[in-house]
């Protein structure tokens, strides 16, 4: 039996869908907010992003993709990003094009989840609201 949840709660159901809809989205395309992600699935929450001008020349293996960040974690240098925002740890021997498959994946999942939650919400208020409408009033 379906049953038609408080105006409220649809809309607050509603507005966090939307909402997290947006926000995986913002995470998917803006640089910083990927790389950052990255960052913290990989356990590097509190690291430094430093240019790779100048400290290139220090790392012990030179990368061979370019690099747009260097990922300093108390003093010594972990890994890169690259110029997608994915996380290469320095010790990596995975092939380039399976780097950053997993945070996308992650991603495009969770936005669709979101916008299927959005829509079942919506779904269901149009029904209530149709539902609402075709009871006979008492006068």
């Amino acid at each position: 039996m379906h049953t038609c949840f408080g105006r409220r709660k649809q809309l607050l159901l509603f507005c966090v869908a939307i909402l997290g809809v947006v926000f995986a989205h913002c995470l998917q395309y803006n640089w910083t907010l990927h790389a950052r992600l990255n960052l913290l699935l990989q356990g590097y929450v509190f690291c430094r992003l430093e240019s790779p001008d100048s400290a290139i020349l220090q790392l012990p293996v030179r990368p061979s993709e370019p690099v747009s960040k260097l990922v300093n974690s108390r003093g010594e240098y972990v890994g890169y990003l690259n110029p997608y925002g994915d996380f290469i740890p320095l010790s990596s021997t995975e092939k380039f094009e399976f780097r950053g498959g997993k945070t996308i994946a992650i991603l495009h999942y969770s936005e669709m989840m979101f916008l299927v939650v959005a829509i079942g919400s919506l779904v269901n208020w149009l029904w209530c609201l149709r539902k609402r409408e075709s009871l006979p009033r008492s006068p």
